[in-house]
């Protein structure tokens, strides 16, 4: 998620993704904490400076079966700005083909196996950066 997100716009993203669980850095936790006592639906937050020895059980799956190409693999929000943000459902089969296409991209983004390595600076709730 994105760390500049204020109160209002945590409590929408952890509500409208049905979020079981948070893992946040500790310069965070509060706001996250200060989230999970207004909802409805349980919402442990957990520091990572301070990690548990296990942690919480999680609910019932929400899709029976073996995961396929269809299956629900991100969830990535828009930027919201013209309204809400809106929660995009990406799938296995979304990010093989965005892993493809960078791999396909040859002359001087050839990928050679076991030789180049990636840096992308974005950041890690932007799509680029997520595939």
């Amino acid at each position: 998620m994105n760390p500049d997100y204020r109160h209002d716009e945590l409590a929408y993203q952890m509500d409208h993704s049905e979020a079981d669980l948070v893992v946040s850095i500790p310069e965070r936790v509060a706001a996250l904490e200060a989230v999970a006592k207004e909802r409805a639906k349980p919402l442990p937050v957990v520091d990572t400076d301070a990690w548990p020895g296990s942690l919480p059980r999680p609910g019932p799956a929400p899709r029976r079966g073996a995961p396929g190409l269809a299956s629900e693999c991100g969830l990535l929000y828009t930027s919201g700005t013209t309204g809400r943000p809106k929660g995009c459902v990406l799938s296995n089969f979304y990010f093989l083909n965005a892993g493809a296409w960078y791999r396909g991209l040859g002359g001087r983004l050839a990928i050679e196996p076991g030789r180049e390595r990636f840096l992308n600076p974005l950041p890690l709730f932007h799509m680029n950066c997520l595939a």
